[in-house]
């Protein structure tokens, strides 16, 4: 298909602006370094970018980004790996692996380049609501260079139902959230920017919109409820931090961005303690659910209590001990692990008694 008939059958569904500010506005700007105007976030977002060189996708490894080696890979051999262990932890290629015969054609994470509608549209991957895989999908990107308003374009027909739940469809509500500060494995290789755009989030909170793409990566109950449809793409950033020009989305770029999902230190429970990285690491817990919370309920929570691993640093353990508890002598902490934003009580149900009896010396994550 070549790119003027890919443009004939392609027809946007939905768009959305993104006004950006001037790079001015923000005081550790390089200014005078050269570069661009608008800046998506502030130059700080893009800290661990600099001085960073693009490698070939081909030469990282897609689990953590280190280098990788020809021992370690696929038999598709579109990815590869610098250890056993990434490549046997890594639960993303396996749902984008293409097969080998495929392999030199498509890369592990694309859509036929030659059904690109336009040089204006650019590879960006969809994490849909009710699909457990994400999507490759094109948008299109115009920006205006004199006023700093971006304007995006998809004829992804799931982010139209999504937007539809905004009053005005033509400029829906969203959130652009940039990941580049974001800790994960991937983050030290990265020398682009990576953004995510969350459609409506913020307001449609019911169980049926929980997006069950983030969910997937995480065992049942150890994320956080992430909501509507998230568009991840990718960008070139000027040596000012400003922006310069989108560009395909690799597939390490998505591996970050479910990263910065699934092993965010406010999920209830770490889902790969392997591969969290924050500082103090993981330690061993406790997770008592209550079966009968709608929300464990639509997590697809079904043990009452789980041997976990949460971040040792987080403010909970400090901020909510139960006072009995030091009192018997037990090396215990305590904290609430509800997978939404609910102000956490610190205090054990009368019927988690009988759990003093049995554990000691671990800590107790109550959800």
């Amino acid at each position: 298909m070549s790119s003027s008939h890919g443009q004939s059958l392609w027809k946007p569904v939905v768009t959305l602006t993104v006004l950006l500010p001037p790079i001015e506005q923000y005081s550790k700007a390089e200014k005078g370094s050269g570069g661009g105007n608008w800046a998506l976030h502030d130059p700080d977002t893009y800290a661990s970018s600099k001085n960073q060189q693009e490698r070939q996708e081909a030469e990282q490894c897609l689990a953590c980004g280190n280098p990788s080696t020809r021992k370690y890979r696929c038999h598709c051999k579109a990815a590869r790996y610098c250890s056993s262990h990434c490549l046997e932890t890594d639960d993303l290629h396996q749902r984008l692996c293409v097969g080998r015969p495929d392999a030199k054609t498509k890369p592990a994470f694309s859509l036929p380049l030659e059904s690109r509608p336009s040089n204006n549209h650019f590879l960006a991957a969809l994490l849909p609501v009710a699909g457990s895989d994400p999507k490759p999908i094109w948008i299109s990107l115009q920006m205006d260079r004199k006023t700093g308003k971006m304007s995006f374009a998809t004829d992804e027909i799931t982010i139209a139902k999504a937007a539809a739940k905004s009053d005005d469809n033509s400029n829906p509500d969203i959130i652009h959230v940039g990941l580049n500060s974001v800790a994960s494995p991937i983050q030290k290789s990265l020398a682009h920017g990576v953004d995510a755009i969350k459609f409506g989030s913020y307001k449609d909170t019911s169980p049926g919109n929980l997006n069950r793409c983030i969910q997937s990566f995480g065992k049942p109950g150890f994320l956080a409820c992430y909501f509507g449809a998230v568009v991840v793409w990718a960008y070139d950033i000027e040596v000012n931090g400003a922006f310069k020009s989108p560009r395909d989305l690799g597939v390490r770029d998505l591996r970050h961005a479910l990263d910065c999902h699934v092993l965010n230190a406010v999920n209830p429970a770490v889902s790969q303690p392997s591969r969290f990285i924050l500082e103090g690491g993981v330690i061993p817990a406790l997770k008592i659910n209550d079966l009968s919370d709608r929300w464990l309920e639509a997590l697809g929570v079904t043990r009452q209590i789980e041997k976990v691993h949460v971040p040792a640093s987080h403010q909970y353990f400090e901020a909510f001990p139960i006072g009995k508890l030091f009192h018997l002598g037990l090396r215990w902490y305590v904290r609430t692990g509800v997978p939404i934003a609910i102000a956490p009580t610190g205090e054990l149900h009368e019927d988690h008694e009988e759990i003093l009896n049995h554990f000691r010396q671990t800590v107790l994550l109550v959800a």
